[in-house]
């Protein structure tokens, strides 16, 4: 009997720890909609460059938070960021593939691609990808983490190979995992 309690108990506080995870998520996201409506006023101090690791950490909170609700709100404001900097021939507005940065935003552009199946979205995640092949590295054939900063930054493993890794998985390029390992390891 104890350990049928103590497993009903420990049923109940876990339920309970995810609903409040899950609230908390919510309620954070909708403070953050709210007090940034136009996906286009987030962007870094003194710039206006909204195609860049804020946002891109943003829609990648927010698309969490739209797959463990359900709720669309998420989904559609994802949606419009994309919407305004992808055009319909795939160009993507203010992308230069200069810093890690720029491509976390990618990551949504595949998630767009993936709900819609429009073409121009493939083609600006292709523009990601193509940004990639070309950028500079270092001698060990890592990715360095901005032009300006000419070094190997953890948060640019991130920012480059989140995309990456979608980006292999959606498109269908099996190649590119064994990149991504290769800037994870070295």
């Amino acid at each position: 009997m104890k350990k049928v309690l103590l497993t009903i108990l420990a049923a109940m506080i876990l339920s309970t720890t995810a609903a409040f995870a899950q609230n908390m998520s919510k309620a954070m996201a909708d403070c953050f909609i709210d007090r940034f409506p136009d996906p286009d006023m987030i962007h870094s101090y003194k710039s206006s460059n909204t195609i860049s690791w804020q946002p891109g950490y943003v829609m990648f909170a927010l698309e969490h938070v739209w797959r463990n609700t359900g709720d669309a709100r998420y989904y559609d404001y994802i949606k419009r960021y994309i919407d305004q900097h992808v055009d319909e021939d795939g160009n993507i507005r203010q992308f230069t593939p200069d810093a890690l940065d720029h491509f976390i935003p990618g990551y949504a552009c595949l998630l767009i691609y993936e709900q819609t199946g429009e073409a121009k979205y493939a083609k600006a995640a292709e523009k990601f990808r193509e940004g990639l092949r070309s950028y500079p590295r270092t001698e060990l054939g890592m990715f360095i983490h901005g032009v300006r900063q000419p070094q190997v930054w953890v948060d640019g493993v991130y920012m480059g190979q989140m995309f990456l890794l979608r980006y292999a998985k959606t498109m269908g390029h099996p190649e590119d995992y064994a990149e991504v390992v290769k800037q994870i390891t070295g």
